[in-house]
């Protein structure tokens, strides 16, 4: 144990990256007047173009355990059980919202331009049926004047509040045979409301479009079909809107725009909110080491998943806990008394706490991409395809994400909650100052990194291709179109394989947060038998490069020593 104890202090003194981030300029075409709100950073250590964001759960937070409790646990020679029941209500918000921006960009910048053009725009409008034209003739299969023009500004916004049951029980009196190795149990079950809102808006509308697409543009039989959308941030709802109520295509799929389907996955569509029990905590350590003014204790660690579990129908969905993942791990705690008066009842300690856990396989639904030219292409997840037989045959168009929303187990090597607490007492008053450090290795997809085995295949009934701008009514294909631009066009088309999904843009990388946290507060520790306290705490919170979240919190803490 002592061991493991050393190690956990080695890790505690990680040391604190520093992020720098450069501007860059305005992605909206310099000619319109829009307000851009939105921050930019064009930072190129950051990651960019990912499905998913796997925040930091809310029930991983040693401080919020630690204040108010540890200096009445693993007591000095007592004889009998004793223990301490406390609830806390906290309330924490993200900040810096350009960070998380840049997450689900595209591009890496914010905000996106669109448009009706292939090249010219950081997407190209088609593939959310946005665009449109004038009505001109048509006269090749890239487009000519079209209208529907703008930009969408993201900002990112998570909202927690937390109500936190936490037990500690010493169990002293009915194990006193095991001596000094005294066992305790430790329950925790934090209840969590949480609203996440990308706050997606259409901050450049430059041209409004037509109200009919290009002929054959996106529908084989409808010549000129209604355009839905006047703009991205609509689009990306991905309903079927009144122009299209109760129409299906060929494969009886509701329509949402031309041909193509309604978006079923990766959406956007206003503030999402959950609410469930993050997780069934429970521990069982023991006392290994116990002085006057001092303490060492450890212990299992162990987390039951109740909070929710990712479904990808939304591209920034609410989660309650740790994506639904069981824990296992151990925690080590640890006190020292620096200082005290010889004349009154002051003091001053430090105390450590930990949590390090496994996070075994969890099924979840991840919104994966696509390989352009074998490379990882943001934004891939929502091409419009053409959708063949086994035969070759045209049947229609198919949304790239409805496809590319897959089940599949998700693993953590671990994760990691530390933190350092400097507590100082004085008579009936107390207050802290600490840091904690919370880490988190990448995830993995547990089919490829044990058994090699494809996840997420393509149907073997039918095949795709990239639509780019070729027509809807042949056989043609644009392999390496991306979102924003158009490729050669093949005759005839190129189908997609199992080998061009892209699983790592659903991944998150590694991520790691330092935490600055402090409280004030009142006990009455005076009684014998029942020792109440209340305090009120505050966290700021800095996230690693983009990998995680800055956010700020406050909490009200109350319970009793018994």
């Amino acid at each position: 144990m002592q061991i493991i104890y050393k190690c956990f202090i080695v890790l505690s003194l990680f040391s604190i990256n520093c992020v720098t981030a450069s501007a860059c300029d305005d992605i909206c075409n310099p000619q319109n007047n829009c307000n851009n709100s939105c921050d930019i950073d064009c930072s190129s250590s950051n990651v960019f173009g990912k499905t998913f964001f796997s925040y930091r759960p809310q029930d991983s937070n040693v401080a919020r355990r630690m204040v108010g409790v540890i200096d009445t646990i693993n007591q000095y020679e007592s004889e009998c059980t004793y223990g301490t029941v406390s609830a806390s209500v906290q309330y924490s918000q993200t900040r810096n919202p350009k960070k998380l921006a840049e997450f689900f960009s595209f591009t890496g910048k914010n905000p996106m331009s669109y448009g009706p053009t292939c090249g010219e725009f950081d997407i190209y409008g088609i593939n959310f049926g946005t665009t449109s034209t004038n009505g001109g003739a048509f006269s090749d299969a890239h487009l000519g004047t079209a209208t529907s023009e703008g930009g969408i500004c993201l900002k990112p916004e998570i909202k927690n509040v937390i109500f936190d049951i936490d037990l500690y029980t010493n169990w002293n009196e009915y194990l006193c045979c095991l001596g000094e190795f005294n066992l305790w149990t430790r329950f925790n079950l934090p209840l969590v409301n949480t609203k996440w809102n990308l706050h997606m808006k259409d901050t450049c509308n430059i041209k409004e479009g037509s109200s009919v697409f290009t002929p054959f543009l996106v529908s084989s039989e409808d010549n000129q079909p209604p355009v839905p959308y006047k703009d991205l941030t609509q689009a990306f709802k991905g309903n079927q809107t009144a122009q299209y109520a109760g129409k299906v295509n060929a494969q009886n799929q509701e329509i949402a725009f031309g041909d193509a389907p309604v978006l079923n996955f990766g959406r956007v569509n206003k503030e999402r909110e959950k609410t469930a029990l993050a997780g069934f905590h429970f521990e069982l350590g023991c006392d290994l080491y116990k002085g006057e003014g001092s303490f060492v204790a450890a212990g299992l660690h162990m987390v039951a998943p109740t909070g929710n579990t990712p479904e990808a129908h939304y591209l920034f969905e609410p989660i309650a806990g740790a994506n639904h993942s069981w824990q296992l791990g151990g925690t080590v705690q640890a006190g020292y008394q620096l200082w005290q008066s010889n004349c009154d009842n002051k003091n001053i300690s430090l105390y450590f706490d930990s949590i390090v856990t496994h996070l075994f396989p969890s099924k979840q639904r991840r919104l994966f991409g696509l390989l352009i030219d074998g490379k990882t292409s943001p934004g891939s997840s929502y091409l419009l395809l053409k959708q063949y037989d086994q035969t070759g045959a045209l049947l229609g168009l198919q949304r790239a994400a409805n496809l590319l929303a897959c089940e599949t187990k998700i693993i953590v090597d671990v994760m990691a909650d530390l933190a350092l607490m400097l507590q100082y007492n004085s008579n009936c008053s107390m207050s802290g100052i600490g840091w904690n450090f919370w880490y988190r290795s990448k995830e993995k997809i547990e089919c490829e990194t044990i058994c090699n085995v494809r996840c997420c295949p393509f149907s073997h009934n039918d095949k795709y291709a990239i639509k780019g701008d070729t027509l809807a009514n042949n056989r043609e294909s644009e392999s390496a179109s991306t979102i924003g631009s158009c490729s050669a066009i093949e005759t005839p088309p190129v189908y997609l394989t199992d080998r061009d999904i892209d699983r790592s843009i659903a991944l998150n990388p590694s991520a790691f947060s330092n935490k600055i946290f402090g409280f004030i507060g009142r006990n009455w520790n005076e009684s014998e038998v029942w020792a109440p306290y209340v305090l009120l705490e505050g966290e700021v919170e800095f996230g690693n490069k983009n990998h995680a979240a800055d956010q700020w919190a406050i909490m009200i803490k109350g319970g009793v020593s018994f």
